[in-house]
């Protein structure tokens, strides 16, 4: 590794006692890029707590000769290991002094470290994402080798009045979940439907579901009455037509919600499920007095679901890119299209 960091800053492994000097260096650089923060201390000690993310190996702090936090890096990875993740937040006073291009090494070495757990055919790629109006890292991650192969948004919709009465297919209701006995269909139909999102790689089921548990346990914002299954009873049971995962606050926002997850199943697609959902999510939150609600979505979401988020009245206000640095050609394990 070639690092070009200024000899006087220092960089070692993060630890848990770091967690309020790093928000308080994430939200610098968020308010800075967008004008909002982005995390809290019980959000981040959550994310440094869930499984396969190990503080000591996959999350690096640069400090100036005086002790000031200046740069925070961080890597995840999951099974089957071949799509890659990484972040990074620079202070707006010490970009462009080599602490960017540190970090971006830094988990380019560790990622190249996970490559014999991946299957030995498998094409492997390490996956960075930032927001457009971050001109230092977009503008430095092409020199490094990456190169941008998607777009995201944030949508938000501002709940200012009476959301429109949901319209469900006949015979099919919404109910809460149940976190105890519904923990594992709701992985399952989460997986089911995202199966068809770019990106989707199968993980297996253990591990995806501990990281489920671990968030339904931990999140500060987790709320089991904000989590939803569209359903046909049957005389078997259930026939599961959607789902919709809600949270009553963004750590950067308490006034804001936000939508973790829509999803319909193939068989209930383009019958109105997922509007209906959303009216149903937008009514409680709307009932609970909450101001705003949020999501991330695919721009280019091989579902549709840009079109859907639009004529259920939410609006473009944030707008992210994805970036790609292929580490090892062979077999591509992602979904990149789906059948109509």
């Amino acid at each position: 590794m070639s690092i070009n960091l200024i000899k006087e800053f220092t960089v070692r492994a993060a630890t848990m006692d770091d967690i309020p000097a790093i928000v308080e260096l994430e939200n610098a650089d968020s308010l800075d890029i967008t004008g909002e923060p982005s995390t809290d201390e019980s959000h981040l000690r959550a994310f440094f707590e869930r499984p396969n993310l190990n503080i000591d190996t996959d999350v690096w702090l640069v400090h100036t000769p005086a002790g000031k936090l200046v740069g925070y890096g961080v890597f995840s990875d999951r099974a089957p290991h071949v799509n890659l993740w990484a972040w990074s937040a620079i202070h707006p006073d010490y970009r462009d002094q080599g602490i960017g291009d540190t970090l971006i090494e830094l988990a380019e070495d560790r990622a190249r470290e996970v490559i014999p757990l991946a299957p030995s055919d498998a094409r492997i790629a390490l996956y960075r994402n930032a927001n457009t109006k971050n001109k230092y890292i977009t503008r430095l991650l092409p020199q490094h080798g990456y190169r941008s192969v998607r777009h995201s948004w944030r949508m938000k919709l501002e709940l200012e009045a009476q959301p429109p009465a949901p319209v469900y297919p006949a015979g099919v209701r919404l109910r809460a979940i149940d976190p105890a006995r519904d923990a594992l269909t709701i992985y399952r139909t989460v997986e089911d439907c995202f199966s068809d999102h770019w990106g989707y790689v199968a993980v297996p089921e253990e591990e995806g579901f501990t990281r489920l548990q671990h968030h339904m346990h931990t999140a500060p914002n987790f709320d089991p009455t904000l989590w939803f299954l569209a359903v046909q009873d049957t005389p078997d049971g259930e026939d599961i037509a959607g789902v919709i995962l809600c949270a009553p606050f963004m750590p950067n926002d308490p006034a804001m919600a936000y939508i973790s997850t829509v999803g319909v199943t193939r068989d209930w697609r383009r019958q109105g499920v997922a509007l209906a959902m959303l009216h149903s999510v937008f009514g409680e939150l709307y009932r609970r007095g909450i101001a705003r609600v949020a999501l991330h979505v695919d721009a280019q979401s091989l579902t549709g679901a840009t079109r859907l988020y639009e004529k259920a009245g939410m609006h473009v206000d944030q707008h992210y890119e994805e970036f790609e640095k292929e580490l090892r050609p062979g077999q591509d394990l992602m979904t990149r299209t789906v059948e109509d």
